[in-house]
Formats: C-alpha cells, sequence, structure tokens
C-alpha cells in the first residue's frame, strides 16, 4: 500500500470520529454504536499509521492533527446527511458545534495521546467535564462519560 493510500486510510477513520463527536455535540446525546465506532477507529487509525519496516509513524504528531483538521469539513458534511434526519444544512451544524473542541475531543483520545507523550506537544491531562485522562503502568486509560451518564472505558497500550 502506497504512503498515499494510507493516508487516505487513517483520513476515512478521522471522519468517522469526528462525525460522531459531531453529532454527539449536536444531538446533545450519544448511542452505543456510535461509541463503538470512535472506539474502533482509533486503533485502525494507530494500526495504519504505524510504519512496519522502518519504524515510527507515517505521520507524526503535528500532521495527524493537521490532518484532524483538514478532515473536519467532510465530517461536517456528512454528519449533516444524518444528524436529525437531515433537518440541518452544513453550514448550521458549522455554527451549532465549536471546531475546536471537536478536534480537541479527537485529539486527546488515548492513540492520539500516547503518540503525543514524551514529544513537546505532551497531553498529560485533560480535565474537562467529558473527558479524563491519566497514566497508570504503562497504560493510558482514558474514559469518556457520555451524556446520557454511562461510562465508556478504552485503553491503549503505550
Amino acid at each position: 500500500m502506497s504512503r498515499k493510500n494510507i493516508i487516505n486510510t487513517i483520513r476515512s477513520y478521522a471522519i468517522i470520529i469526528l462525525l460522531h463527536l459531531i453529532k454527539q455535540q449536536v444531538e446533545n446525546r450519544t448511542t452505543h454504536s456510535w461509541d463503538v465506532s470512535i472506539v474502533n477507529s482509533v486503533p485502525g487509525i494507530r494500526e495504519k499509521n504505524k510504519r512496519r519496516k522502518a519504524g515510527g509513524y507515517y505521520l507524526p504528531p503535528l500532521e495527524l492533527r493537521l490532518l484532524l483538521e483538514s478532515a473536519y469539513p467532510n465530517a461536517i458534511g456528512e454528519a449533516a446527511l444524518e444528524v436529525a434526519s437531515r433537518e440541518y444544512d452544513p453550514e448550521t451544524i458549522e455554527d451549532m458545534v465549536n471546531q475546536e473542541d471537536i478536534i480537541d475531543r479527537a485529539w486527546v483520545h488515548p492513540s492520539f495521546a500516547s503518540w503525543l507523550r514524551g514529544s513537546e506537544h505532551a497531553v498529560t491531562s485533560y480535565t474537562s467535564p467529558e473527558t479524563q485522562f491519566f497514566h497508570k503502568t504503562g497504560f493510558l486509560h482514558a474514559f469518556l462519560r457520555c451524556s446520557r451518564g454511562t461510562l465508556l472505558m478504552a485503553i491503549a497500550t503505550c
């Protein structure tokens, strides 16, 4: 698989994550399906981003952040097709959500944060009401408090 194809695959996973985070914010709720899609997309990004033979990653942290930002408009467009039975157009949805908040929530997800640990952009804790991160014995635990009050736990090895 070429580098370009791998980056396109990573971008597709990023759109899925952003799409579900946008839907959660617009509809002020979440579903098990959305939570599972987010949790399943993160290992996909981590796996595709890792270079097998040469080691390292195809996209270092800064480029991965830029990829999230470039995928955001596509996620807004897809959200317009799925949110509230197509009640909103992309511009309305973009006005309803905070782009920085959505990208930050995706950015501090366990796999992203574990790539950043040890760099100048390290994310060691994130203390919004919805998300809390902490490090414990080689694991990065992410607890995402869903709007319906349930607790979703994702564990990524560091």
